[in-house]
């Protein structure tokens, strides 16, 4: 993971902890801190809000016709079922960087399965 792929407010793991990016977490980054990204889960899908389709898809009621499906080991971000608009979201940071590129918004996530800092 690479610091200029963060943005302030993104969710990374250090150790069992989860961290919420600040500026001094990108500095750290840079400076070679051992943060690591949070791997892409049914389980963190669901703590963002995501739903399993009938057709394997996951869907957030935000984003009308845009889905994810997992594809070669990693999500595909597709329009209406049929367009593939972004490919290889395997981490927390890089679907958060889309839907807030999208929506304007930030992803609400709610931690079930690791302590928060």
């Amino acid at each position: 993971m690479q610091a200029s792929e963060l943005r302030i407010g993104n969710f990374i793991q250090l150790g069992s902890s989860i961290v919420h990016v600040t500026h001094f977490d990108i500095r750290q980054i840079s400076r070679g801190s051992v943060y690591e990204p949070i791997p892409l889960t049914p389980e963190i899908l669901e703590a963002c809000g995501f739903k399993v389709t009938s057709k394997g898809f996951y869907q957030h009621p935000n984003w009308y016709n845009l889905s994810l499906k997992f594809m070669k080991g990693t999500y595909a971000l597709r329009c209406n079922f049929m367009d593939v608009v972004a490919t290889n979201i395997e981490h927390l940071h890089q679907l958060q960087n889309v839907y807030h590129s999208l929506t304007g918004e930030e992803l609400t996530i709610n931690f079930p399965v690791m302590s928060k800092n």
